[in-house]
């Protein structure tokens, strides 16, 4: 406090002098080792940001991102299996997985079964993502986690070709008879993408996510196939998208690399 009221006392004083006469400054007396060591350690002025180097102001949602679908349910799961995936995953911590449809089966000394779960992070920000959730079934009918694999939106694992069960390892892609859960917005822009094509055969699983680009991007788990008459199931991830307008088109539909899934 002290050296802040020096200071400017002697501003005051050298404002005084300026206005009754100007006269050369007498040379200034060597610095004092305090002084040398104050100035050092006195932080430099920062200029003024220029209008180029001004920070852009962050919006409040970022344009581009995808939201992961936090809200999906399930519409399609049989009891058993519920209680197989509640005992498998009793004991894990971290984060909260609620099962939403099983994906598919493979029948070994016992029964491997892949979930498609919503997990949630136990954390305040409590994000949430999509997980395939493999689980043991043995014989005497214990169930155990074996492989837990995060479906990124941004980078999801796709195959040319889907290989059949038997190439799969004996992996069998489970129907689904009705339609799992979607939005209002989002069961009908992809009602309106599918409109007319006829040679299509797809059920939705869930809504994994949407996008706020220039119109609304969606994406999608389906299983099906894509010529009507065939009778293997196969699952896709679908983005449909919709534009400013209101026109819809699918813009990818993938096959889905389920042994990557469900491979450790």
């Amino acid at each position: 406090m002290k050296k802040v009221m020096t200071a400017a006392a002697c501003a005051m004083l050298m404002c005084v002098c300026a206005c009754t006469k100007q006269e050369t400054p007498a040379p200034s007396a060597e610095p004092t080792p305090e002084a040398t060591a104050a100035a050092s350690e006195a932080p430099a002025e920062t200029p003024a940001a220029t209008p180029e180097e001004a920070p852009a102001e962050t919006p409040a949602e970022a344009l581009g991102a995808w939201e992961v679908f936090g809200d999906a349910f399930d519409k399609t799961m049989a009891d058993p299996d519920k209680e197989h995936f509640a005992a498998a995953m009793e004991g894990l911590t971290g984060v909260g997985y609620t099962p939403i449809a099983v994906l598919a089966r493979q029948v070994v000394s016992g029964e491997n079964t892949a979930f498609l779960a919503l997990g949630t992070q136990v954390t305040a920000e409590a994000d949430k993502a999509f997980y395939v959730v493999t689980v043991y079934t043995n014989t005497e009918g214990k169930s155990s986690v074996t492989v837990i694999k995060e479906i990124d939106l941004t980078d999801i694992h796709a195959v040319e070709e889907a290989p059949a069960a038997d190439l799969l390892g004996g992996w069998t892609v489970e129907g689904h008879g009705r339609p799992g859960s979607l939005t209002a917005e989002s069961e009908k822009a992809l009602q309106d993408a599918m409109s007319g094509k006829t040679d299509m055969r797809m059920m939705p699983v869930t809504l994994l996510g949407s996008q706020v680009v220039s119109g609304m991007n969606y994406k999608y788990l389906l299983t099906g196939n894509e010529t009507a008459s065939a009778e293997e199931e196969i699952i896709y991830v679908a983005d449909v998208y919709i534009d400013t307008e209101g026109k819809t088109e699918f813009t990818a539909l993938q096959k889905l690399d389920l042994l990557y899934y469900v491979t450790e």
